[in-house]
């Protein structure tokens, strides 16, 4: 089943992509592949319906505020984001690739002809010298079929990435069983500084395991 409102929010990325299908292959996993291009993930929520997720991007949940005393641990930083200057994007895959065509086509035609991705590359300045990076980085190869596309998901990722983040983990109450990935919360905790006057810091739910015979649930969430 199709979570339909879920995925009429995701609707509004108009992106282009596209892919070649010349055999079998599994419907999932064309999918993932093209909701990838756009930095997204398919997933089943616990319902058993079709949802894609973006980090970054919360989903139409209500945002709700997490305090201490909904936690039964402390809470902790398990793993922190890499900063990145610049992000390349390869798009409209050449599916022949064709290298020595001794046709009188243009050269550049033959270039194009035997090249099988092209590519764009976001590059933050800014990011690069304060925290002296390079900007040549491996390109994260998509299924976008146009120049705008890619230069608008390289853009996206570079604005995300480009400040260091921090994914916290805890142990909730039976309060929280409820959360869902994607979902935007508040998190008012002493450490780290995320009391902010008690309205707390906004976050992205990353990961959730609940225990059902316990009554808790472990809890990822990255700052936004």
């Amino acid at each position: 089943e199709l979570d339909l409102p879920n995925l009429a929010d995701f609707a509004s990325n108009t992106a282009g992509v596209g892919v070649l299908i010349n055999s079998k292959e599994n419907v999932i996993d064309i999918c993932s592949r093209l909701v990838d291009s756009v930095g997204g993930q398919l997933y089943f929520n616990r319902l058993g319906k079709l949802q894609i997720l973006r980090l970054g991007d919360v989903t139409a949940d209500p945002s709700i505020t997490i305090t201490e005393k909904d936690m039964l641990s402390d809470l902790t930083i398990v793993e922190r984001t890499e900063v990145r200057a610049a992000t390349k994007i390869g798009y409209c895959k050449n599916w022949t690739v064709q290298e020595g065509l001794l046709t009188g086509i243009p050269e550049q035609h033959k270039d194009m002809f035997a090249t099988e991705w092209f590519s764009k590359t976001s590059v933050d300045a800014t990011v690069k010298s304060r925290y002296r990076l390079h900007e040549d980085p491996d390109t994260k190869e998509t299924l976008l079929l146009t120049h705008g596309n890619a230069t608008t998901e390289a853009t996206r990722l570079n604005n995300f990435f480009k400040v260091p983040r921090s994914v916290y983990s805890f142990k909730g109450t039976s309060a929280l069983l409820s959360l869902k990935l994607g979902q935007q919360v508040r998190i008012a905790h002493h450490r780290f500084n995320l009391y902010n006057s008690g309205v707390g810091t906004i976050m992205q739910i990353v990961g959730l395991t609940p225990n059902w015979t316990s009554s808790t649930i472990d809890v990822k969430a990255v700052n936004l």
